[in-house]
Formats: structure tokens, sequence, C-alpha cells
């Protein structure tokens, strides 16, 4: 029988060393696991954009930017569902595709990306009625402005 000192001696010497083996065949074997970041290591963050645009201040206006410059289109009203239309070859996007109709503060991120103009428009269905009696429709809510890039 073996005594209970020599028990403690066996784990606590072949215990660390076997998670140590078994640690490097995982790590040799092309594991998936990835450290995770550490204090010192940058997360990926947005762009911190030079200007926020108020659409709803800006109606038939020419905003100038340069190439490179980033640049955020804030919510005209929250509660709707937006649309917005510019020409992809003047501006970028830096909103994901899925944030396009709803973005989060402080609102559509772009990039200005080539010399240009192009005319940006924002659309909204009109609100529903409150009354119980049917409403005649409404047009719906638009902001257009350009942005030239010099």
């Amino acid at each position: 029988m073996i005594n209970e000192g020599r028990m403690n001696r066996f784990k606590l010497f072949f215990l660390p060393l076997m998670i140590c083996l078994i640690g490097q065949s995982c790590a040799s074997q092309g594991s998936s696991i990835s450290p995770s970041p550490t204090a010192t290591e940058a997360l990926p963050t947005a762009p911190v954009p030079s200007t926020i645009l108020d659409p709803s201040q800006l109606a038939g206006q020419e905003i100038a930017f340069a190439v490179g410059d980033v640049f955020a289109i804030s919510l005209p009203r929250e509660g709707f569902t937006w649309r917005i239309n510019f020409a992809n070859t003047v501006i970028q996007p830096l909103t994901p595709p899925e944030k396009m109709t709803d973005p989060d503060s402080p609102g559509w991120l772009f990039q200005a990306l080539a010399k240009g103009k192009t005319d940006v428009r924002i659309t909204a269905s009109a609100p529903p009625c409150d009354s119980a009696t049917p409403c005649p429709p409404a047009p719906p809510i638009t902001f257009v402005f350009t942005i030239e890039v010099k």
C-alpha cells in the first residue's frame, strides 16, 4: 500500500507535468484556441468622425471634405426605418450593412473616398396616424444635401 506522503508527492510532481505535456500536444496539433487580448493589446475600434452632420440642418447645402476624412451623419429622428442613398464612388460607408437602416450613435459613419460630389438623400416613411379614423397618406420624410470631396 502506498503511504499518503508518497501519494501527495506523486500528485505534486506528475500532475503538473501531465498538464504541461497535454497542453503542448494540443498546441502542436493546431488548436483553434486563441489567447485573449491583454490589457496592453489594442482592440479594434471604429474610427472617430471629425464632423457629425445633422441632416435636418443641411437641406440643399454643400459640405466639403478631403479624401480620407471620416464623418458621421446623425439620425434625423429616432423610431423610423431610414434609407440613405449616395454615390459609393465618392463616399464609403463604414457603418455595417445591417445597421444602415437604423445606425447606432453617432449615426451613419462614412469616409471620403475620392474626389467628386454626391447628393445624400435620407428618407423614411411618414409615421402612421394616431387617431382611430384613417388619415390621408402623407409624403415620406426626406432630407437632401451634397457632399463634395476635394
